[in-house]
C-alpha cells in the first residue's frame, strides 16, 4: 500500500506513523496495520487532535462496516470544527475502504493546517500574501522606484506593483489598494474592465506574459501569482480570458519540468484554479482548446486522482460531472492516458446510469452526448461491451411519448455516429443506417419527426455515394403507397426521392417501384405533378434501355391513356351543361388530362423504337374509341399521333394490322378446336371415392324435410304457436 512521500513525512513528523517504510518512486509502502488504522479512522482522529487538542473523537477498532460508519460519522463532526466539510457520498466511499479518498482527505487536512499556521509572507519566505498586502509599509511602498527594470525585482510583490503602476498609470499606494482583501479590486477590474474598457487590462496581461521568466524566479510561491489573475478567466472580455489562460498554460508548462506539485495543489484546492477554469469553459467555449491544454498538463501529476476524485468533489451532480467531461473529451490531449487508467469506461458507466428514464431529460441528454463521444473516439473499446446497451437505450428514447426534444436529440446523435462510422467504414454503420430507416417508417405519420429524419437521411446519401439506397427507398415507397387516395408526401420527401433518382447505387427494381408509386401520384394529384414529373423523367431516361422498364412504360402509358379517355368522354358528355358550381372539378380534370399528354409526349421523345410502336398503337386505339363513343376528336391525341406521321395513313395501317391480328386470333382458335376434337377419348379412370359419393347421395332426408317445411301454411303455423 503506497502513500506519497510528502504526506508520509508530515505524518511521521506528527508521530502519527512511527514505523519505517520501504520507498519506491517517491512513495512510501506502508504496513498493513497502518492502513487498517487509516481505514478505521484512528489516524485521522489523532491528526484532528494534533491540530486542535480540544477535539477528541471516539474511535472503535473494528473490521465491520457498521462500526466503521460509526467512526466516520464521528469524524465528520470533528472535521467540521476545523472547517473541513465532506460530502456524504465521499464519506461512504471512505467507509467502504476507498484509499484515494482517504489520502485526499489527509491532503485537505494538511493544507488547512498549514493555512492556519501561516503568519508570514507568501511573497518571500517570512510573510503571507495577505499579510504583506495589508501591511505595505514593510515593503517601503513610498520609496518604490517606478523606473526600476522589472527584471531587477526582488520579490513577486515588487514585480506585481511595478507592472500595475506602469500599465494602469497608478501610484504605488493605489496599486496596493488593488491587492487588498484578496485582490478584490483587481479581480473586479479583470472581470468588468478598467475605465469602460479592457484595452489597459489586456496590455497589462501582455506585459506579464513577456516577463514570465521573472515570475518563475519566485516559483516556490507560484500559487500567489495564479490567484492574482484567476478572476480574469471569468472576464466579460474573451481577450482578457485568453491572455490569463495563456499565462496559466505557459507557467504550468515550465513548472511541469521542475515542480508540478505546487500548481496541482493550487488547482485542486477548494475555490482554486480548477473550478475557475471550468467556469471559464462555460463562459468562453471558444477557449476550449487552451483549457484542454492546461488541464492536460495539470492532470498529468495524478490523472486518476484529478478526474476521479478532484473533479467529482467540485462537480457533485452527475450531470455537471459528465457535462464537464463532454466539454473536454474531444480536444484533450491525454485521451490515451485516460483510456489506460480505465477512466473512459468509468465515465461511460456514469453515463449509462444517468441515461436511465428515472432521470430528467437534460441529464439523459448529457449522458447520451458522452456515449456518442465514447463510440466515436474509442470505437473498438465501446463496441466490445456497450453497443447493445446503447442501442437499446437509444431505441427507448426515440419511442418515448411526449418527449419530443429527447427523441430529436437521440436521432441527431445516431446520425452523427453514423456519419463517423461510415467515414471509417465501420461494420456498425450498416446497422445504425437500417435502424434509422426503420425509425422513418415507424414515425411516418409524425410530421416533425419524419421531416427531421428525411432531411438527415438526404444529407447522408449525398455525402456517401456508396450507401445502399434501396434499403431506404423501397420501404419508404411502400409506405407512401399505403394510402392511395391520400398520398402522404411533402417537399422533403421529393428532395430525397430526387437525390435517389441520380444515386449511383439505384438499381432497376427500386427504380420501377419508384415509378409505380410516382405514376399513381402523378395521375391522381394535380398539386405534386411538377416534382413528380421531373423525377419520372430522370428514371425513364436512366433505365429506358432495360426491357423490364420498357414493359412498365407500356403498361403505364396504356393506363394513362385509359384515364385520359374516360375523362375526355365525360367532358364531351357534360359539354352542353353549364353548371357554375362544377367549374373547379372541370378545371381539375383539364389539368389532369394535360399532365397525361405531357408524360406521353416525354416517353415518345425518348426515341425507343419498341416503346414508341406500342404507344403509337395505344394512341390510335383511344383516338378511334373517342371518335366512336364520344362522336368527337381529341386534338391532344391528334398532336401526339402527328409525331409518328400522317394521321390518315397511320389509321389505315392500324386498321389493317388490327384486322390481321383478329384473323390470326380466329385461325388460332379454330386450330385449337380441331386439335381438341381429334384427341382420342381417355378411358374412364377408376374412382376410389365412387362408393362414398353414392352413399352420400342416398341421404336426402334432411333436405326433403326442409323442402316440406317450406310448403306449410305460414298462417296455420302461427296459429299453432299461439295455441301453445
Amino acid at each position: 500500500m503506497k502513500l506519497d512521500m510528502e504526506l508520509f513525512t508530515w505524518l511521521q513528523s506528527l508521530e502519527l506513523i512511527r514505523e519505517d517504510a520501504q520507498y519506491e518512486n517517491n512513495y512510501a509502502i506502508l504496513h498493513q496495520d497502518t492502513w487498517d488504522r487509516l481505514l478505521d479512522g484512528k489516524i485521522v482522529a489523532d491528526l484532528i487532535n494534533k491540530i486542535d487538542s480540544t477535539i477528541v473523537v471516539e474511535i472503535k477498532q473494528t473490521t465491520t462496516l457498521g462500526l466503521k460508519l460509526f467512526n466516520w460519522n464521528n469524524l465528520m463532526v470533528a472535521l467540521q470544527k476545523v472547517n473541513i466539510n465532506i460530502d456524504d457520498d465521499i464519506k461512504l466511499q471512505m467507509v467502504k475502504g476507498n484509499k484515494e479518498m482517504i489520502i485526499e482527505l489527509l491532503r485537505d487536512i494538511k493544507q488547512s493546517h498549514f493555512q492556519k499556521q501561516e503568519t508570514q509572507s507568501i511573497f518571500d519566505n517570512q510573510t503571507s500574501t495577505e499579510r504583506q498586502v495589508s501591511e505595505p509599509a514593510e515593503l517601503q511602498i513610498d520609496k518604490l522606484d517606478l523606473d526600476k527594470p522589472l527584471q531587477n525585482s526582488q520579490s513577486l510583490l515588487e514585480f506585481t506593483l511595478l507592472t500595475l503602476c506602469n500599465s494602469f498609470k497608478l501610484k504605488p499606494k493605489q496599486a496596493v489598494l488593488l491587492l487588498e482583501k484578496n485582490h478584490k479590486q483587481l479581480s473586479s477590474i479583470l472581470i468588468m474592465g478598467y475605465k469602460n474598457g479592457f484595452k489597459t487590462v489586456v496590455n497589462w496581461l501582455i506585459e506579464l506574459h513577456k516577463f514570465i521568466p521573472i515570475i518563475l524566479r519566485f516559483s516556490y510561491h507560484i500559487d500567489t501569482f495564479y490567484s492574482l489573475i484567476r478572476a480574469g478567466l471569468l472576464s466579460r472580455s474573451p481577450d482578457v480570458a485568453y491572455w490569463c489562460l495563456f499565462i496559466y498554460q505557459v507557467l504550468t508548462e515550465e513548472l511541469a519540468k521542475v515542480q508540478l506539485e505546487d500548481a496541482y495543489s493550487f488547482f485542486v484546492r477548494e475555490h482554486g484554479g480548477l473550478i475557475t477554469t471550468l467556469l471559464c469553459l462555460r463562459r468562453h467555449p471558444q477557449l476550449t482548446e487552451g483549457i484542454c491544454n492546461l488541464i492536460s498538463i495539470i492532470a498529468q501529476y495524478n490523472i486518476k486522482d484529478f478526474f476521479d476524485v478532484q473533479l467529482r468533489k467540485i462537480l457533485k451532480s452527475g450531470k455537471e460531472y459528465i457535462d464537464a467531461i463532454n466539454s473536454i473529451i474531444e480536444t484533450i490531449q491525454i485521451k490515451d492516458q485516460l483510456q489506460e487508467y480505465g477512466l473512459i469506461e468509468f465515465f461511460g458507466q456514469h453515463a449509462f446510469k444517468l441515461f436511465d428514464p428515472i432521470h430528467t431529460m437534460h441529464e439523459r441528454m448529457t449522458a447520451l452526448k458522452y456515449l456518442e463521444h465514447y463510440w466515436i473516439i474509442f470505437p473498438e473499446q465501446f463496441e466490445k461491451t456497450n453497443v447493445d446497451a446503447y442501442l437499446l437505450q437509444a431505441r427507448k428514447a426515440t419511442r418515448e411519448v411526449g418527449n419530443f426534444t429527447l427523441r430529436i436529440f437521440t436521432f441527431q446523435s445516431l446520425f452523427r455516429i453514423l456519419d463517423h462510422l461510415a467515414m471509417n467504414k465501420n461494420r456498425y454503420a450498416a446497422l445504425i443506417y437500417k435502424k434509422l430507416v426503420f425509425a422513418l417508417i415507424e414515425n411516418f405519420d409524425e410530421k416533425e419527426i419524419r421531416e427531421f429524419l428525411v432531411a438527415n437521411l438526404l444529407w447522408i446519401i449525398r455525402k456517401y455515394s456508396s450507401i445502399p439506397i434501396d434499403i431506404l427507398i423501397q420501404p419508404m415507397m411502400k409506405q407512401i403507397a399505403i394510402e392511395e387516395s391520400d398520398f402522404k408526401v411533402n417537399v422533403g420527401d421529393f428532395a430525397l426521392l430526387r437525390e435517389a433518382c441520380t444515386h449511383p447505387k439505384l438499381d432497376l427494381e427500386t427504380a420501377i417501384l419508384m415509378l409505380d408509386v410516382l405514376g399513381k401520384i402523378y395521375l391522381q394529384s394535380v398539386a405534386y405533378y411538377q416534382p413528380v414529373l421531373q423525377q419520372m423523367q430522370l428514371l425513364f431516361s436512366r433505365f429506358i434501355e432495360s426491357i423490364p422498364l420498357q414493359e412498365f412504360a407500356i403498361s403505364f402509358s396504356d393506363k394513362s391513356l385509359n384515364s385520359y379517355y374516360n375523362s375526355y368522354v365525360e367532358y364531351v358528355k357534360n359539354l352542353a351543361k353549364s353548371n357554375i358550381f362544377d367549374q373547379d372539378n372541370k378545371i381539375y380534370r383539364q389539368q389532369a388530362r394535360s399532365q397525361i399528354i405531357l408524360i406521353i409526349k416525354y416517353l415518345i421523345g425518348l426515341g425507343n423504337p419498341k416503346l414508341n410502336q406500342q404507344i403509337q398503337n395505344q394512341l390510335l386505339h383511344y383516338y378511334l374509341e373517342i371518335k366512336t363513343n364520344a362522336k368527337n376528336e381529341s386534338k391532344a391525341l391528334i398532336m401526339l399521333i402527328g409525331q409518328f406521321g400522317n394521321l390518315s395513313q397511320l389509321l389505315e395501317e392500324y386498321s389493317i394490322n388490327v384486322k390481321r391480328d383478329e384473323r390470326k386470333v380466329e385461325t388460332s382458335r379454330i386450330v385449337e378446336s380441331k386439335i381438341i376434337k381429334q384427341q382420342p377419348k381417355k378411358p374412364p379412370i377408376d374412382d376410389p371415392f365412387k362408393e362414398l359419393r353414392k352413399a352420400e347421395e342416398v341421404k336426402p332426408q334432411q333436405v326433403l324435410l326442409q323442402t316440406m317445411a317450406l310448403s306449410y301454411d305460414e298462417q296455420q303455423l302461427l296459429k299453432q304457436f299461439e295455441l301453445l
